[in-house]
């Protein structure tokens, strides 16, 4: 009897080859956890492996190389930090201070890095084995930081807009974002026409659902964008087709999560407060 193939090494690694010529990193991660995440990953690995073992000289599985050239070394480090932790780093999801130039250009900058995550997840096909929680956590990320926040900058539907379909659900949230927070002579006539299509739908369910006149809907945007976007995280996650048990275990899953990022931010906030009490004391003496 032909004996079987033996098991994968669970400690194996990849050679990931990242960034371009101009700022090129190697980084190994662990086949296994790029091998569960993602079905593209995996046919990669394997067709590497392949290529591998049919050369001559039998090259062992862990010296393969996959090619990451178009991606930033900052975003695949942040990529490999989810996949080992299944978490966002805190400081990627706290709310900033927007008081002064710096630190909205530290929001903006933030946000595009939540972005480039998202399509980085979209185009590696990183959702294999119910692991979609990557765009997952990006949208949550977005709906914490906005809950007690300002919308994201106005640069940030633009690019979404640009980079990505049309039915990913992040393309949802920003066509709310951009219906109900920012006004129209300074995004909308310079979006995509697909895009803009996305806002006039979300404008015309908000006023189906809430019965509302242009001038009162103006009025009270801010309240209904809380309102409506804010209600049901879920919704804005993908569980078309879902049964009911993953839909509650994702409900679960992100109460888990609004609850850890609060704490969080409560204590920075409280740090924050005790270094201004701290610069105030020092400058009576």
């Amino acid at each position: 009897m032909a004996s079987s193939a033996p098991p994968p090494d669970e400690t194996a690694t990849v050679h990931c080859s990242v960034g371009s010529f101009h700022y090129r990193v190697d980084r190994h991660v662990s086949r296994a956890l790029l091998v569960a995440c993602s079905t593209s990953l995996e046919e990669k690995i394997k067709f590497a492996e392949s290529q591998a073992t049919a050369q001559p000289c039998q090259e062992s599985k862990q010296s393969i190389t996959l090619d990451f050239s178009a991606t930033a070394p900052q975003l695949f480090d942040l990529f490999t930090t989810w996949l080992d932790t299944i978490e966002l780093p805190s400081w990627l999801i706290q709310r900033e201070d927007t008081n002064t130039d710096e630190r909205l250009r530290q929001k903006e900058l933030r946000e595009r890095e939540l972005v480039a995550l998202y399509t980085f997840a979209v185009e590696h096909d990183v959702d294999k084995h119910d692991v979609d929680k990557l765009r997952r956590d990006v949208i949550n990320a977005f709906l914490f930081r906005f809950e007690k926040g300002p919308p994201p900058a106005e640069s940030i539907p633009m690019l979404v807009a640009a980079i990505l379909d049309r039915e990913e659900p992040l393309i949802r949230f920003m066509a709310y974002m951009v219906a109900l927070e920012l006004p129209p002579s300074s995004v909308w006539e310079r979006l995509p026409f697909g895009f803009v299509a996305r806002v006039c739908d979300a404008v015309n369910k908000l006023e189906g659902e809430h019965r509302l006149e242009i001038s009162e809907r103006l009025a009270t945007r801010e309240a209904i964008a809380k309102v409506r976007i804010l209600a049901d995280w879920c919704k804005w996650h993908e569980h078309e087709g879902d049964d009911r048990e993953k839909q509650l275990t994702c409900a679960e899953e992100t109460k888990k999560w609004r609850m850890k990022w609060r704490e969080v931010q409560i204590k920075v906030d409280q740090e924050k407060e005790t270094d201004m009490d701290s610069e105030g004391s020092k400058a009576f003496l």
